[in-house]
């Protein structure tokens, strides 16, 4: 699934990514590298620079991130997307999973849908850890 396909407005990638900050700044503290990551990844999707430095301020901003998409699937992939890059780091704590809820109902996605991607999440996390452990069979 191509990000372009599916986040094809400015204001969609504005929203993707401005959802994304808000949830990395959920536990109190935002490294340097988190903020590198998503400026470049700004520039990936080809933001015009206007856009770029509205979701630079937001990392400054004291307001709530509000997040809006177009379509049901856009709002789909978001979360999917969101559940991943907070579970990357092995830990998806409770913060990360009440906020996820949140902007679920934000977005007006049924619990099911949400509990469904978290799932595939968890899922997904378990079986490349189990390939991990495959390389180390020989040993």
């Amino acid at each position: 699934m191509n990000i372009r396909e599916i986040l094809k407005t400015e204001e969609s990638k504005l929203n993707f990514l401005g959802g994304l900050i808000r949830l990395a700044k959920i536990d109190g503290s935002v490294s340097e590298d988190e903020k590198i990551f998503f400026s470049q990844a700004a520039v990936q999707l080809e933001m015009k620079e206007k856009t770029i430095s509205l979701l630079e301020s937001y990392w400054s901003s004291e307001d709530k991130i509000n997040v809006k998409f177009e379509t049901k699937r856009e709002s789909l992939f978001f979360i999917q997307q969101a559940v991943q890059l907070c579970a990357v780091d092995g830990v998806y704590s409770d913060k990360e999973k009440r906020e996820i809820r949140l902007l679920g109902k934000e977005l007006s996605l049924l619990e099911s849908s949400i509990e469904k991607i978290e799932t595939w999440v968890e899922d997904g996390l378990r079986w490349q850890a189990l390939g991990e452990t495959l390389l180390g069979i020989e040993d």
